[in-house]
C-alpha cells in the first residue's frame, strides 16, 4: 500500500520535472509547441491510478494565443439602443439598469446583459422560415441592426411551438469565446426578442502572446482539484483550449484570456488559466 502511494508520488514528481524541463520534450515549430507521447502516456497512467479516465484525445500541439481586448456594449449604450430602436427613444435609468423604449420595442441593459423585445406589428413577414433558413434570417436581422456578426458561430437551434430560438457563440482565431452568447427568438412575423451577454473582439489586441501552460500539467493539477468528486470514477470527455471572458474592475474594460477547459461525463466544466495553469473557480 505504502509502495503504491510512493510510486504514484514519484511518478508525479518526475512528470513535473519533465514538464518543467521543456527543452527535453518540446519542439518549437511555426510558433507552436509539441509534447512527447511519453509525457501523455505517463499523465494518463497517473490519472487512471487516481480513478480518472480520459475518454478523449489529449491535445499535443498548442499555439501561442493573444489576450483579446473585448468591446462592451456599455461603452456607448445610446449607440446600441439607436441600432435597435431608432434615433428617437425614451430612457429610464434605475441603479445600474437602463431601459430604452420606442415604437419599435423595448431594450433593457444591465452589466452587459441585454434583452430586446420587439414590436411585432412593424416587421416584414417571413414566408419560408424553417430549420434550414432560420440561421440565415437571424444573421440577416442582426446585420440589419448594424451589429457585428464577424465572429458568430451557431450553437443550437430549438423550436418551441411556432417560435425558433437561435443561439450563437463567438469564435476568434479558431478558438471559441465562452461566456458570451446571443439568442434570438424568431417566428414568421419577425423577431420576437434578442437577448444575451454580448461583447465582441475589438480591433486592439494585447501585445502579450504566450504559449499555453501544457495540458499534461493541467491534468495533474486537476486530480488534486478539491471541486471534483472524490467518491466515484471521473470520466473526462473533452479537453479544449478556448477563451474565457474575465471582467476587470471597470466593466467597460473586459478581456478574453486563453483557458484550458476540462469537461467531465456529468457535463461539469473546469477552467484553468492557460497562461499560468491556475484554476479559475
Amino acid at each position: 500500500m505504502y509502495w503504491y502511494k510512493a510510486k504514484t508520488i514519484l511518478i508525479i514528481v518526475f512528470l513535473a520535472i519533465n514538464v518543467f524541463l521543456l527543452t527535453t520534450m518540446i519542439i518549437s515549430v511555426n510558433n507552436s509547441i509539441t509534447v512527447s507521447d511519453e509525457t501523455i502516456e505517463n499523465t494518463i497512467e497517473i490519472l487512471l491510478e487516481n480513478n480518472i479516465v480520459v475518454d478523449c484525445e489529449i491535445p499535443t500541439r498548442m499555439y501561442n494565443l493573444p489576450i483579446i481586448e473585448m468591446e462592451n456594449l456599455e461603452r456607448d449604450m445610446s449607440v446600441f439602443a439607436a441600432k435597435l430602436l431608432g434615433e428617437v427613444y425614451s430612457i429610464n435609468h434605475n441603479d445600474d439598469c437602463y431601459e430604452f423604449t420606442s415604437s419599435r420595442g423595448k431594450l433593457t441593459v444591465k452589466d452587459s446583459k441585454f434583452n430586446y423585445v420587439s414590436n411585432m406589428d412593424l416587421q416584414t413577414k417571413i414566408e419560408d422560415l424553417n430549420n434550414q433558413t432560420v440561421e440565415k434570417y437571424a444573421k440577416r436581422m442582426l446585420e440589419g441592426f448594424g451589429l457585428n456578426t464577424n465572429y458568430l458561430v451557431l450553437k443550437e437551434i430549438n423550436k418551441i411551438n411556432n417560435i425558433f430560438e437561435v443561439t450563437f457563440n463567438q469564435n476568434y482565431g479558431g478558438r471559441n469565446i465562452y461566456d458570451t452568447s446571443l439568442t434570438l427568438q424568431i417566428n414568421e412575423s419577425g423577431i420576437v426578442l434578442i437577448s444575451g451577454y454580448w461583447m465582441i473582439p475589438g480591433n486592439k489586441k494585447s501585445n502579450i502572446d504566450s504559449f499555453p501552460h501544457h495540458v499534461t500539467s493541467i491534468l495533474i493539477d486537476f486530480l488534486r482539484n478539491q471541486d471534483i468528486p472524490k467518491d466515484k470514477e471521473i470520466i473526462i470527455t473533452d479537453i479544449m483550449l478556448a477563451y474565457h471572458v474575465t471582467p476587470l474592475e471597470d466593466i467597460k474594460e473586459i478581456q478574453a484570456i486563453p483557458v484550458w477547459i476540462i469537461v467531465t461525463e456529468d457535463k461539469s466544466e473546469y477552467y484553468y488559466d492557460a497562461r499560468n495553469g491556475e484554476y479559475i473557480e
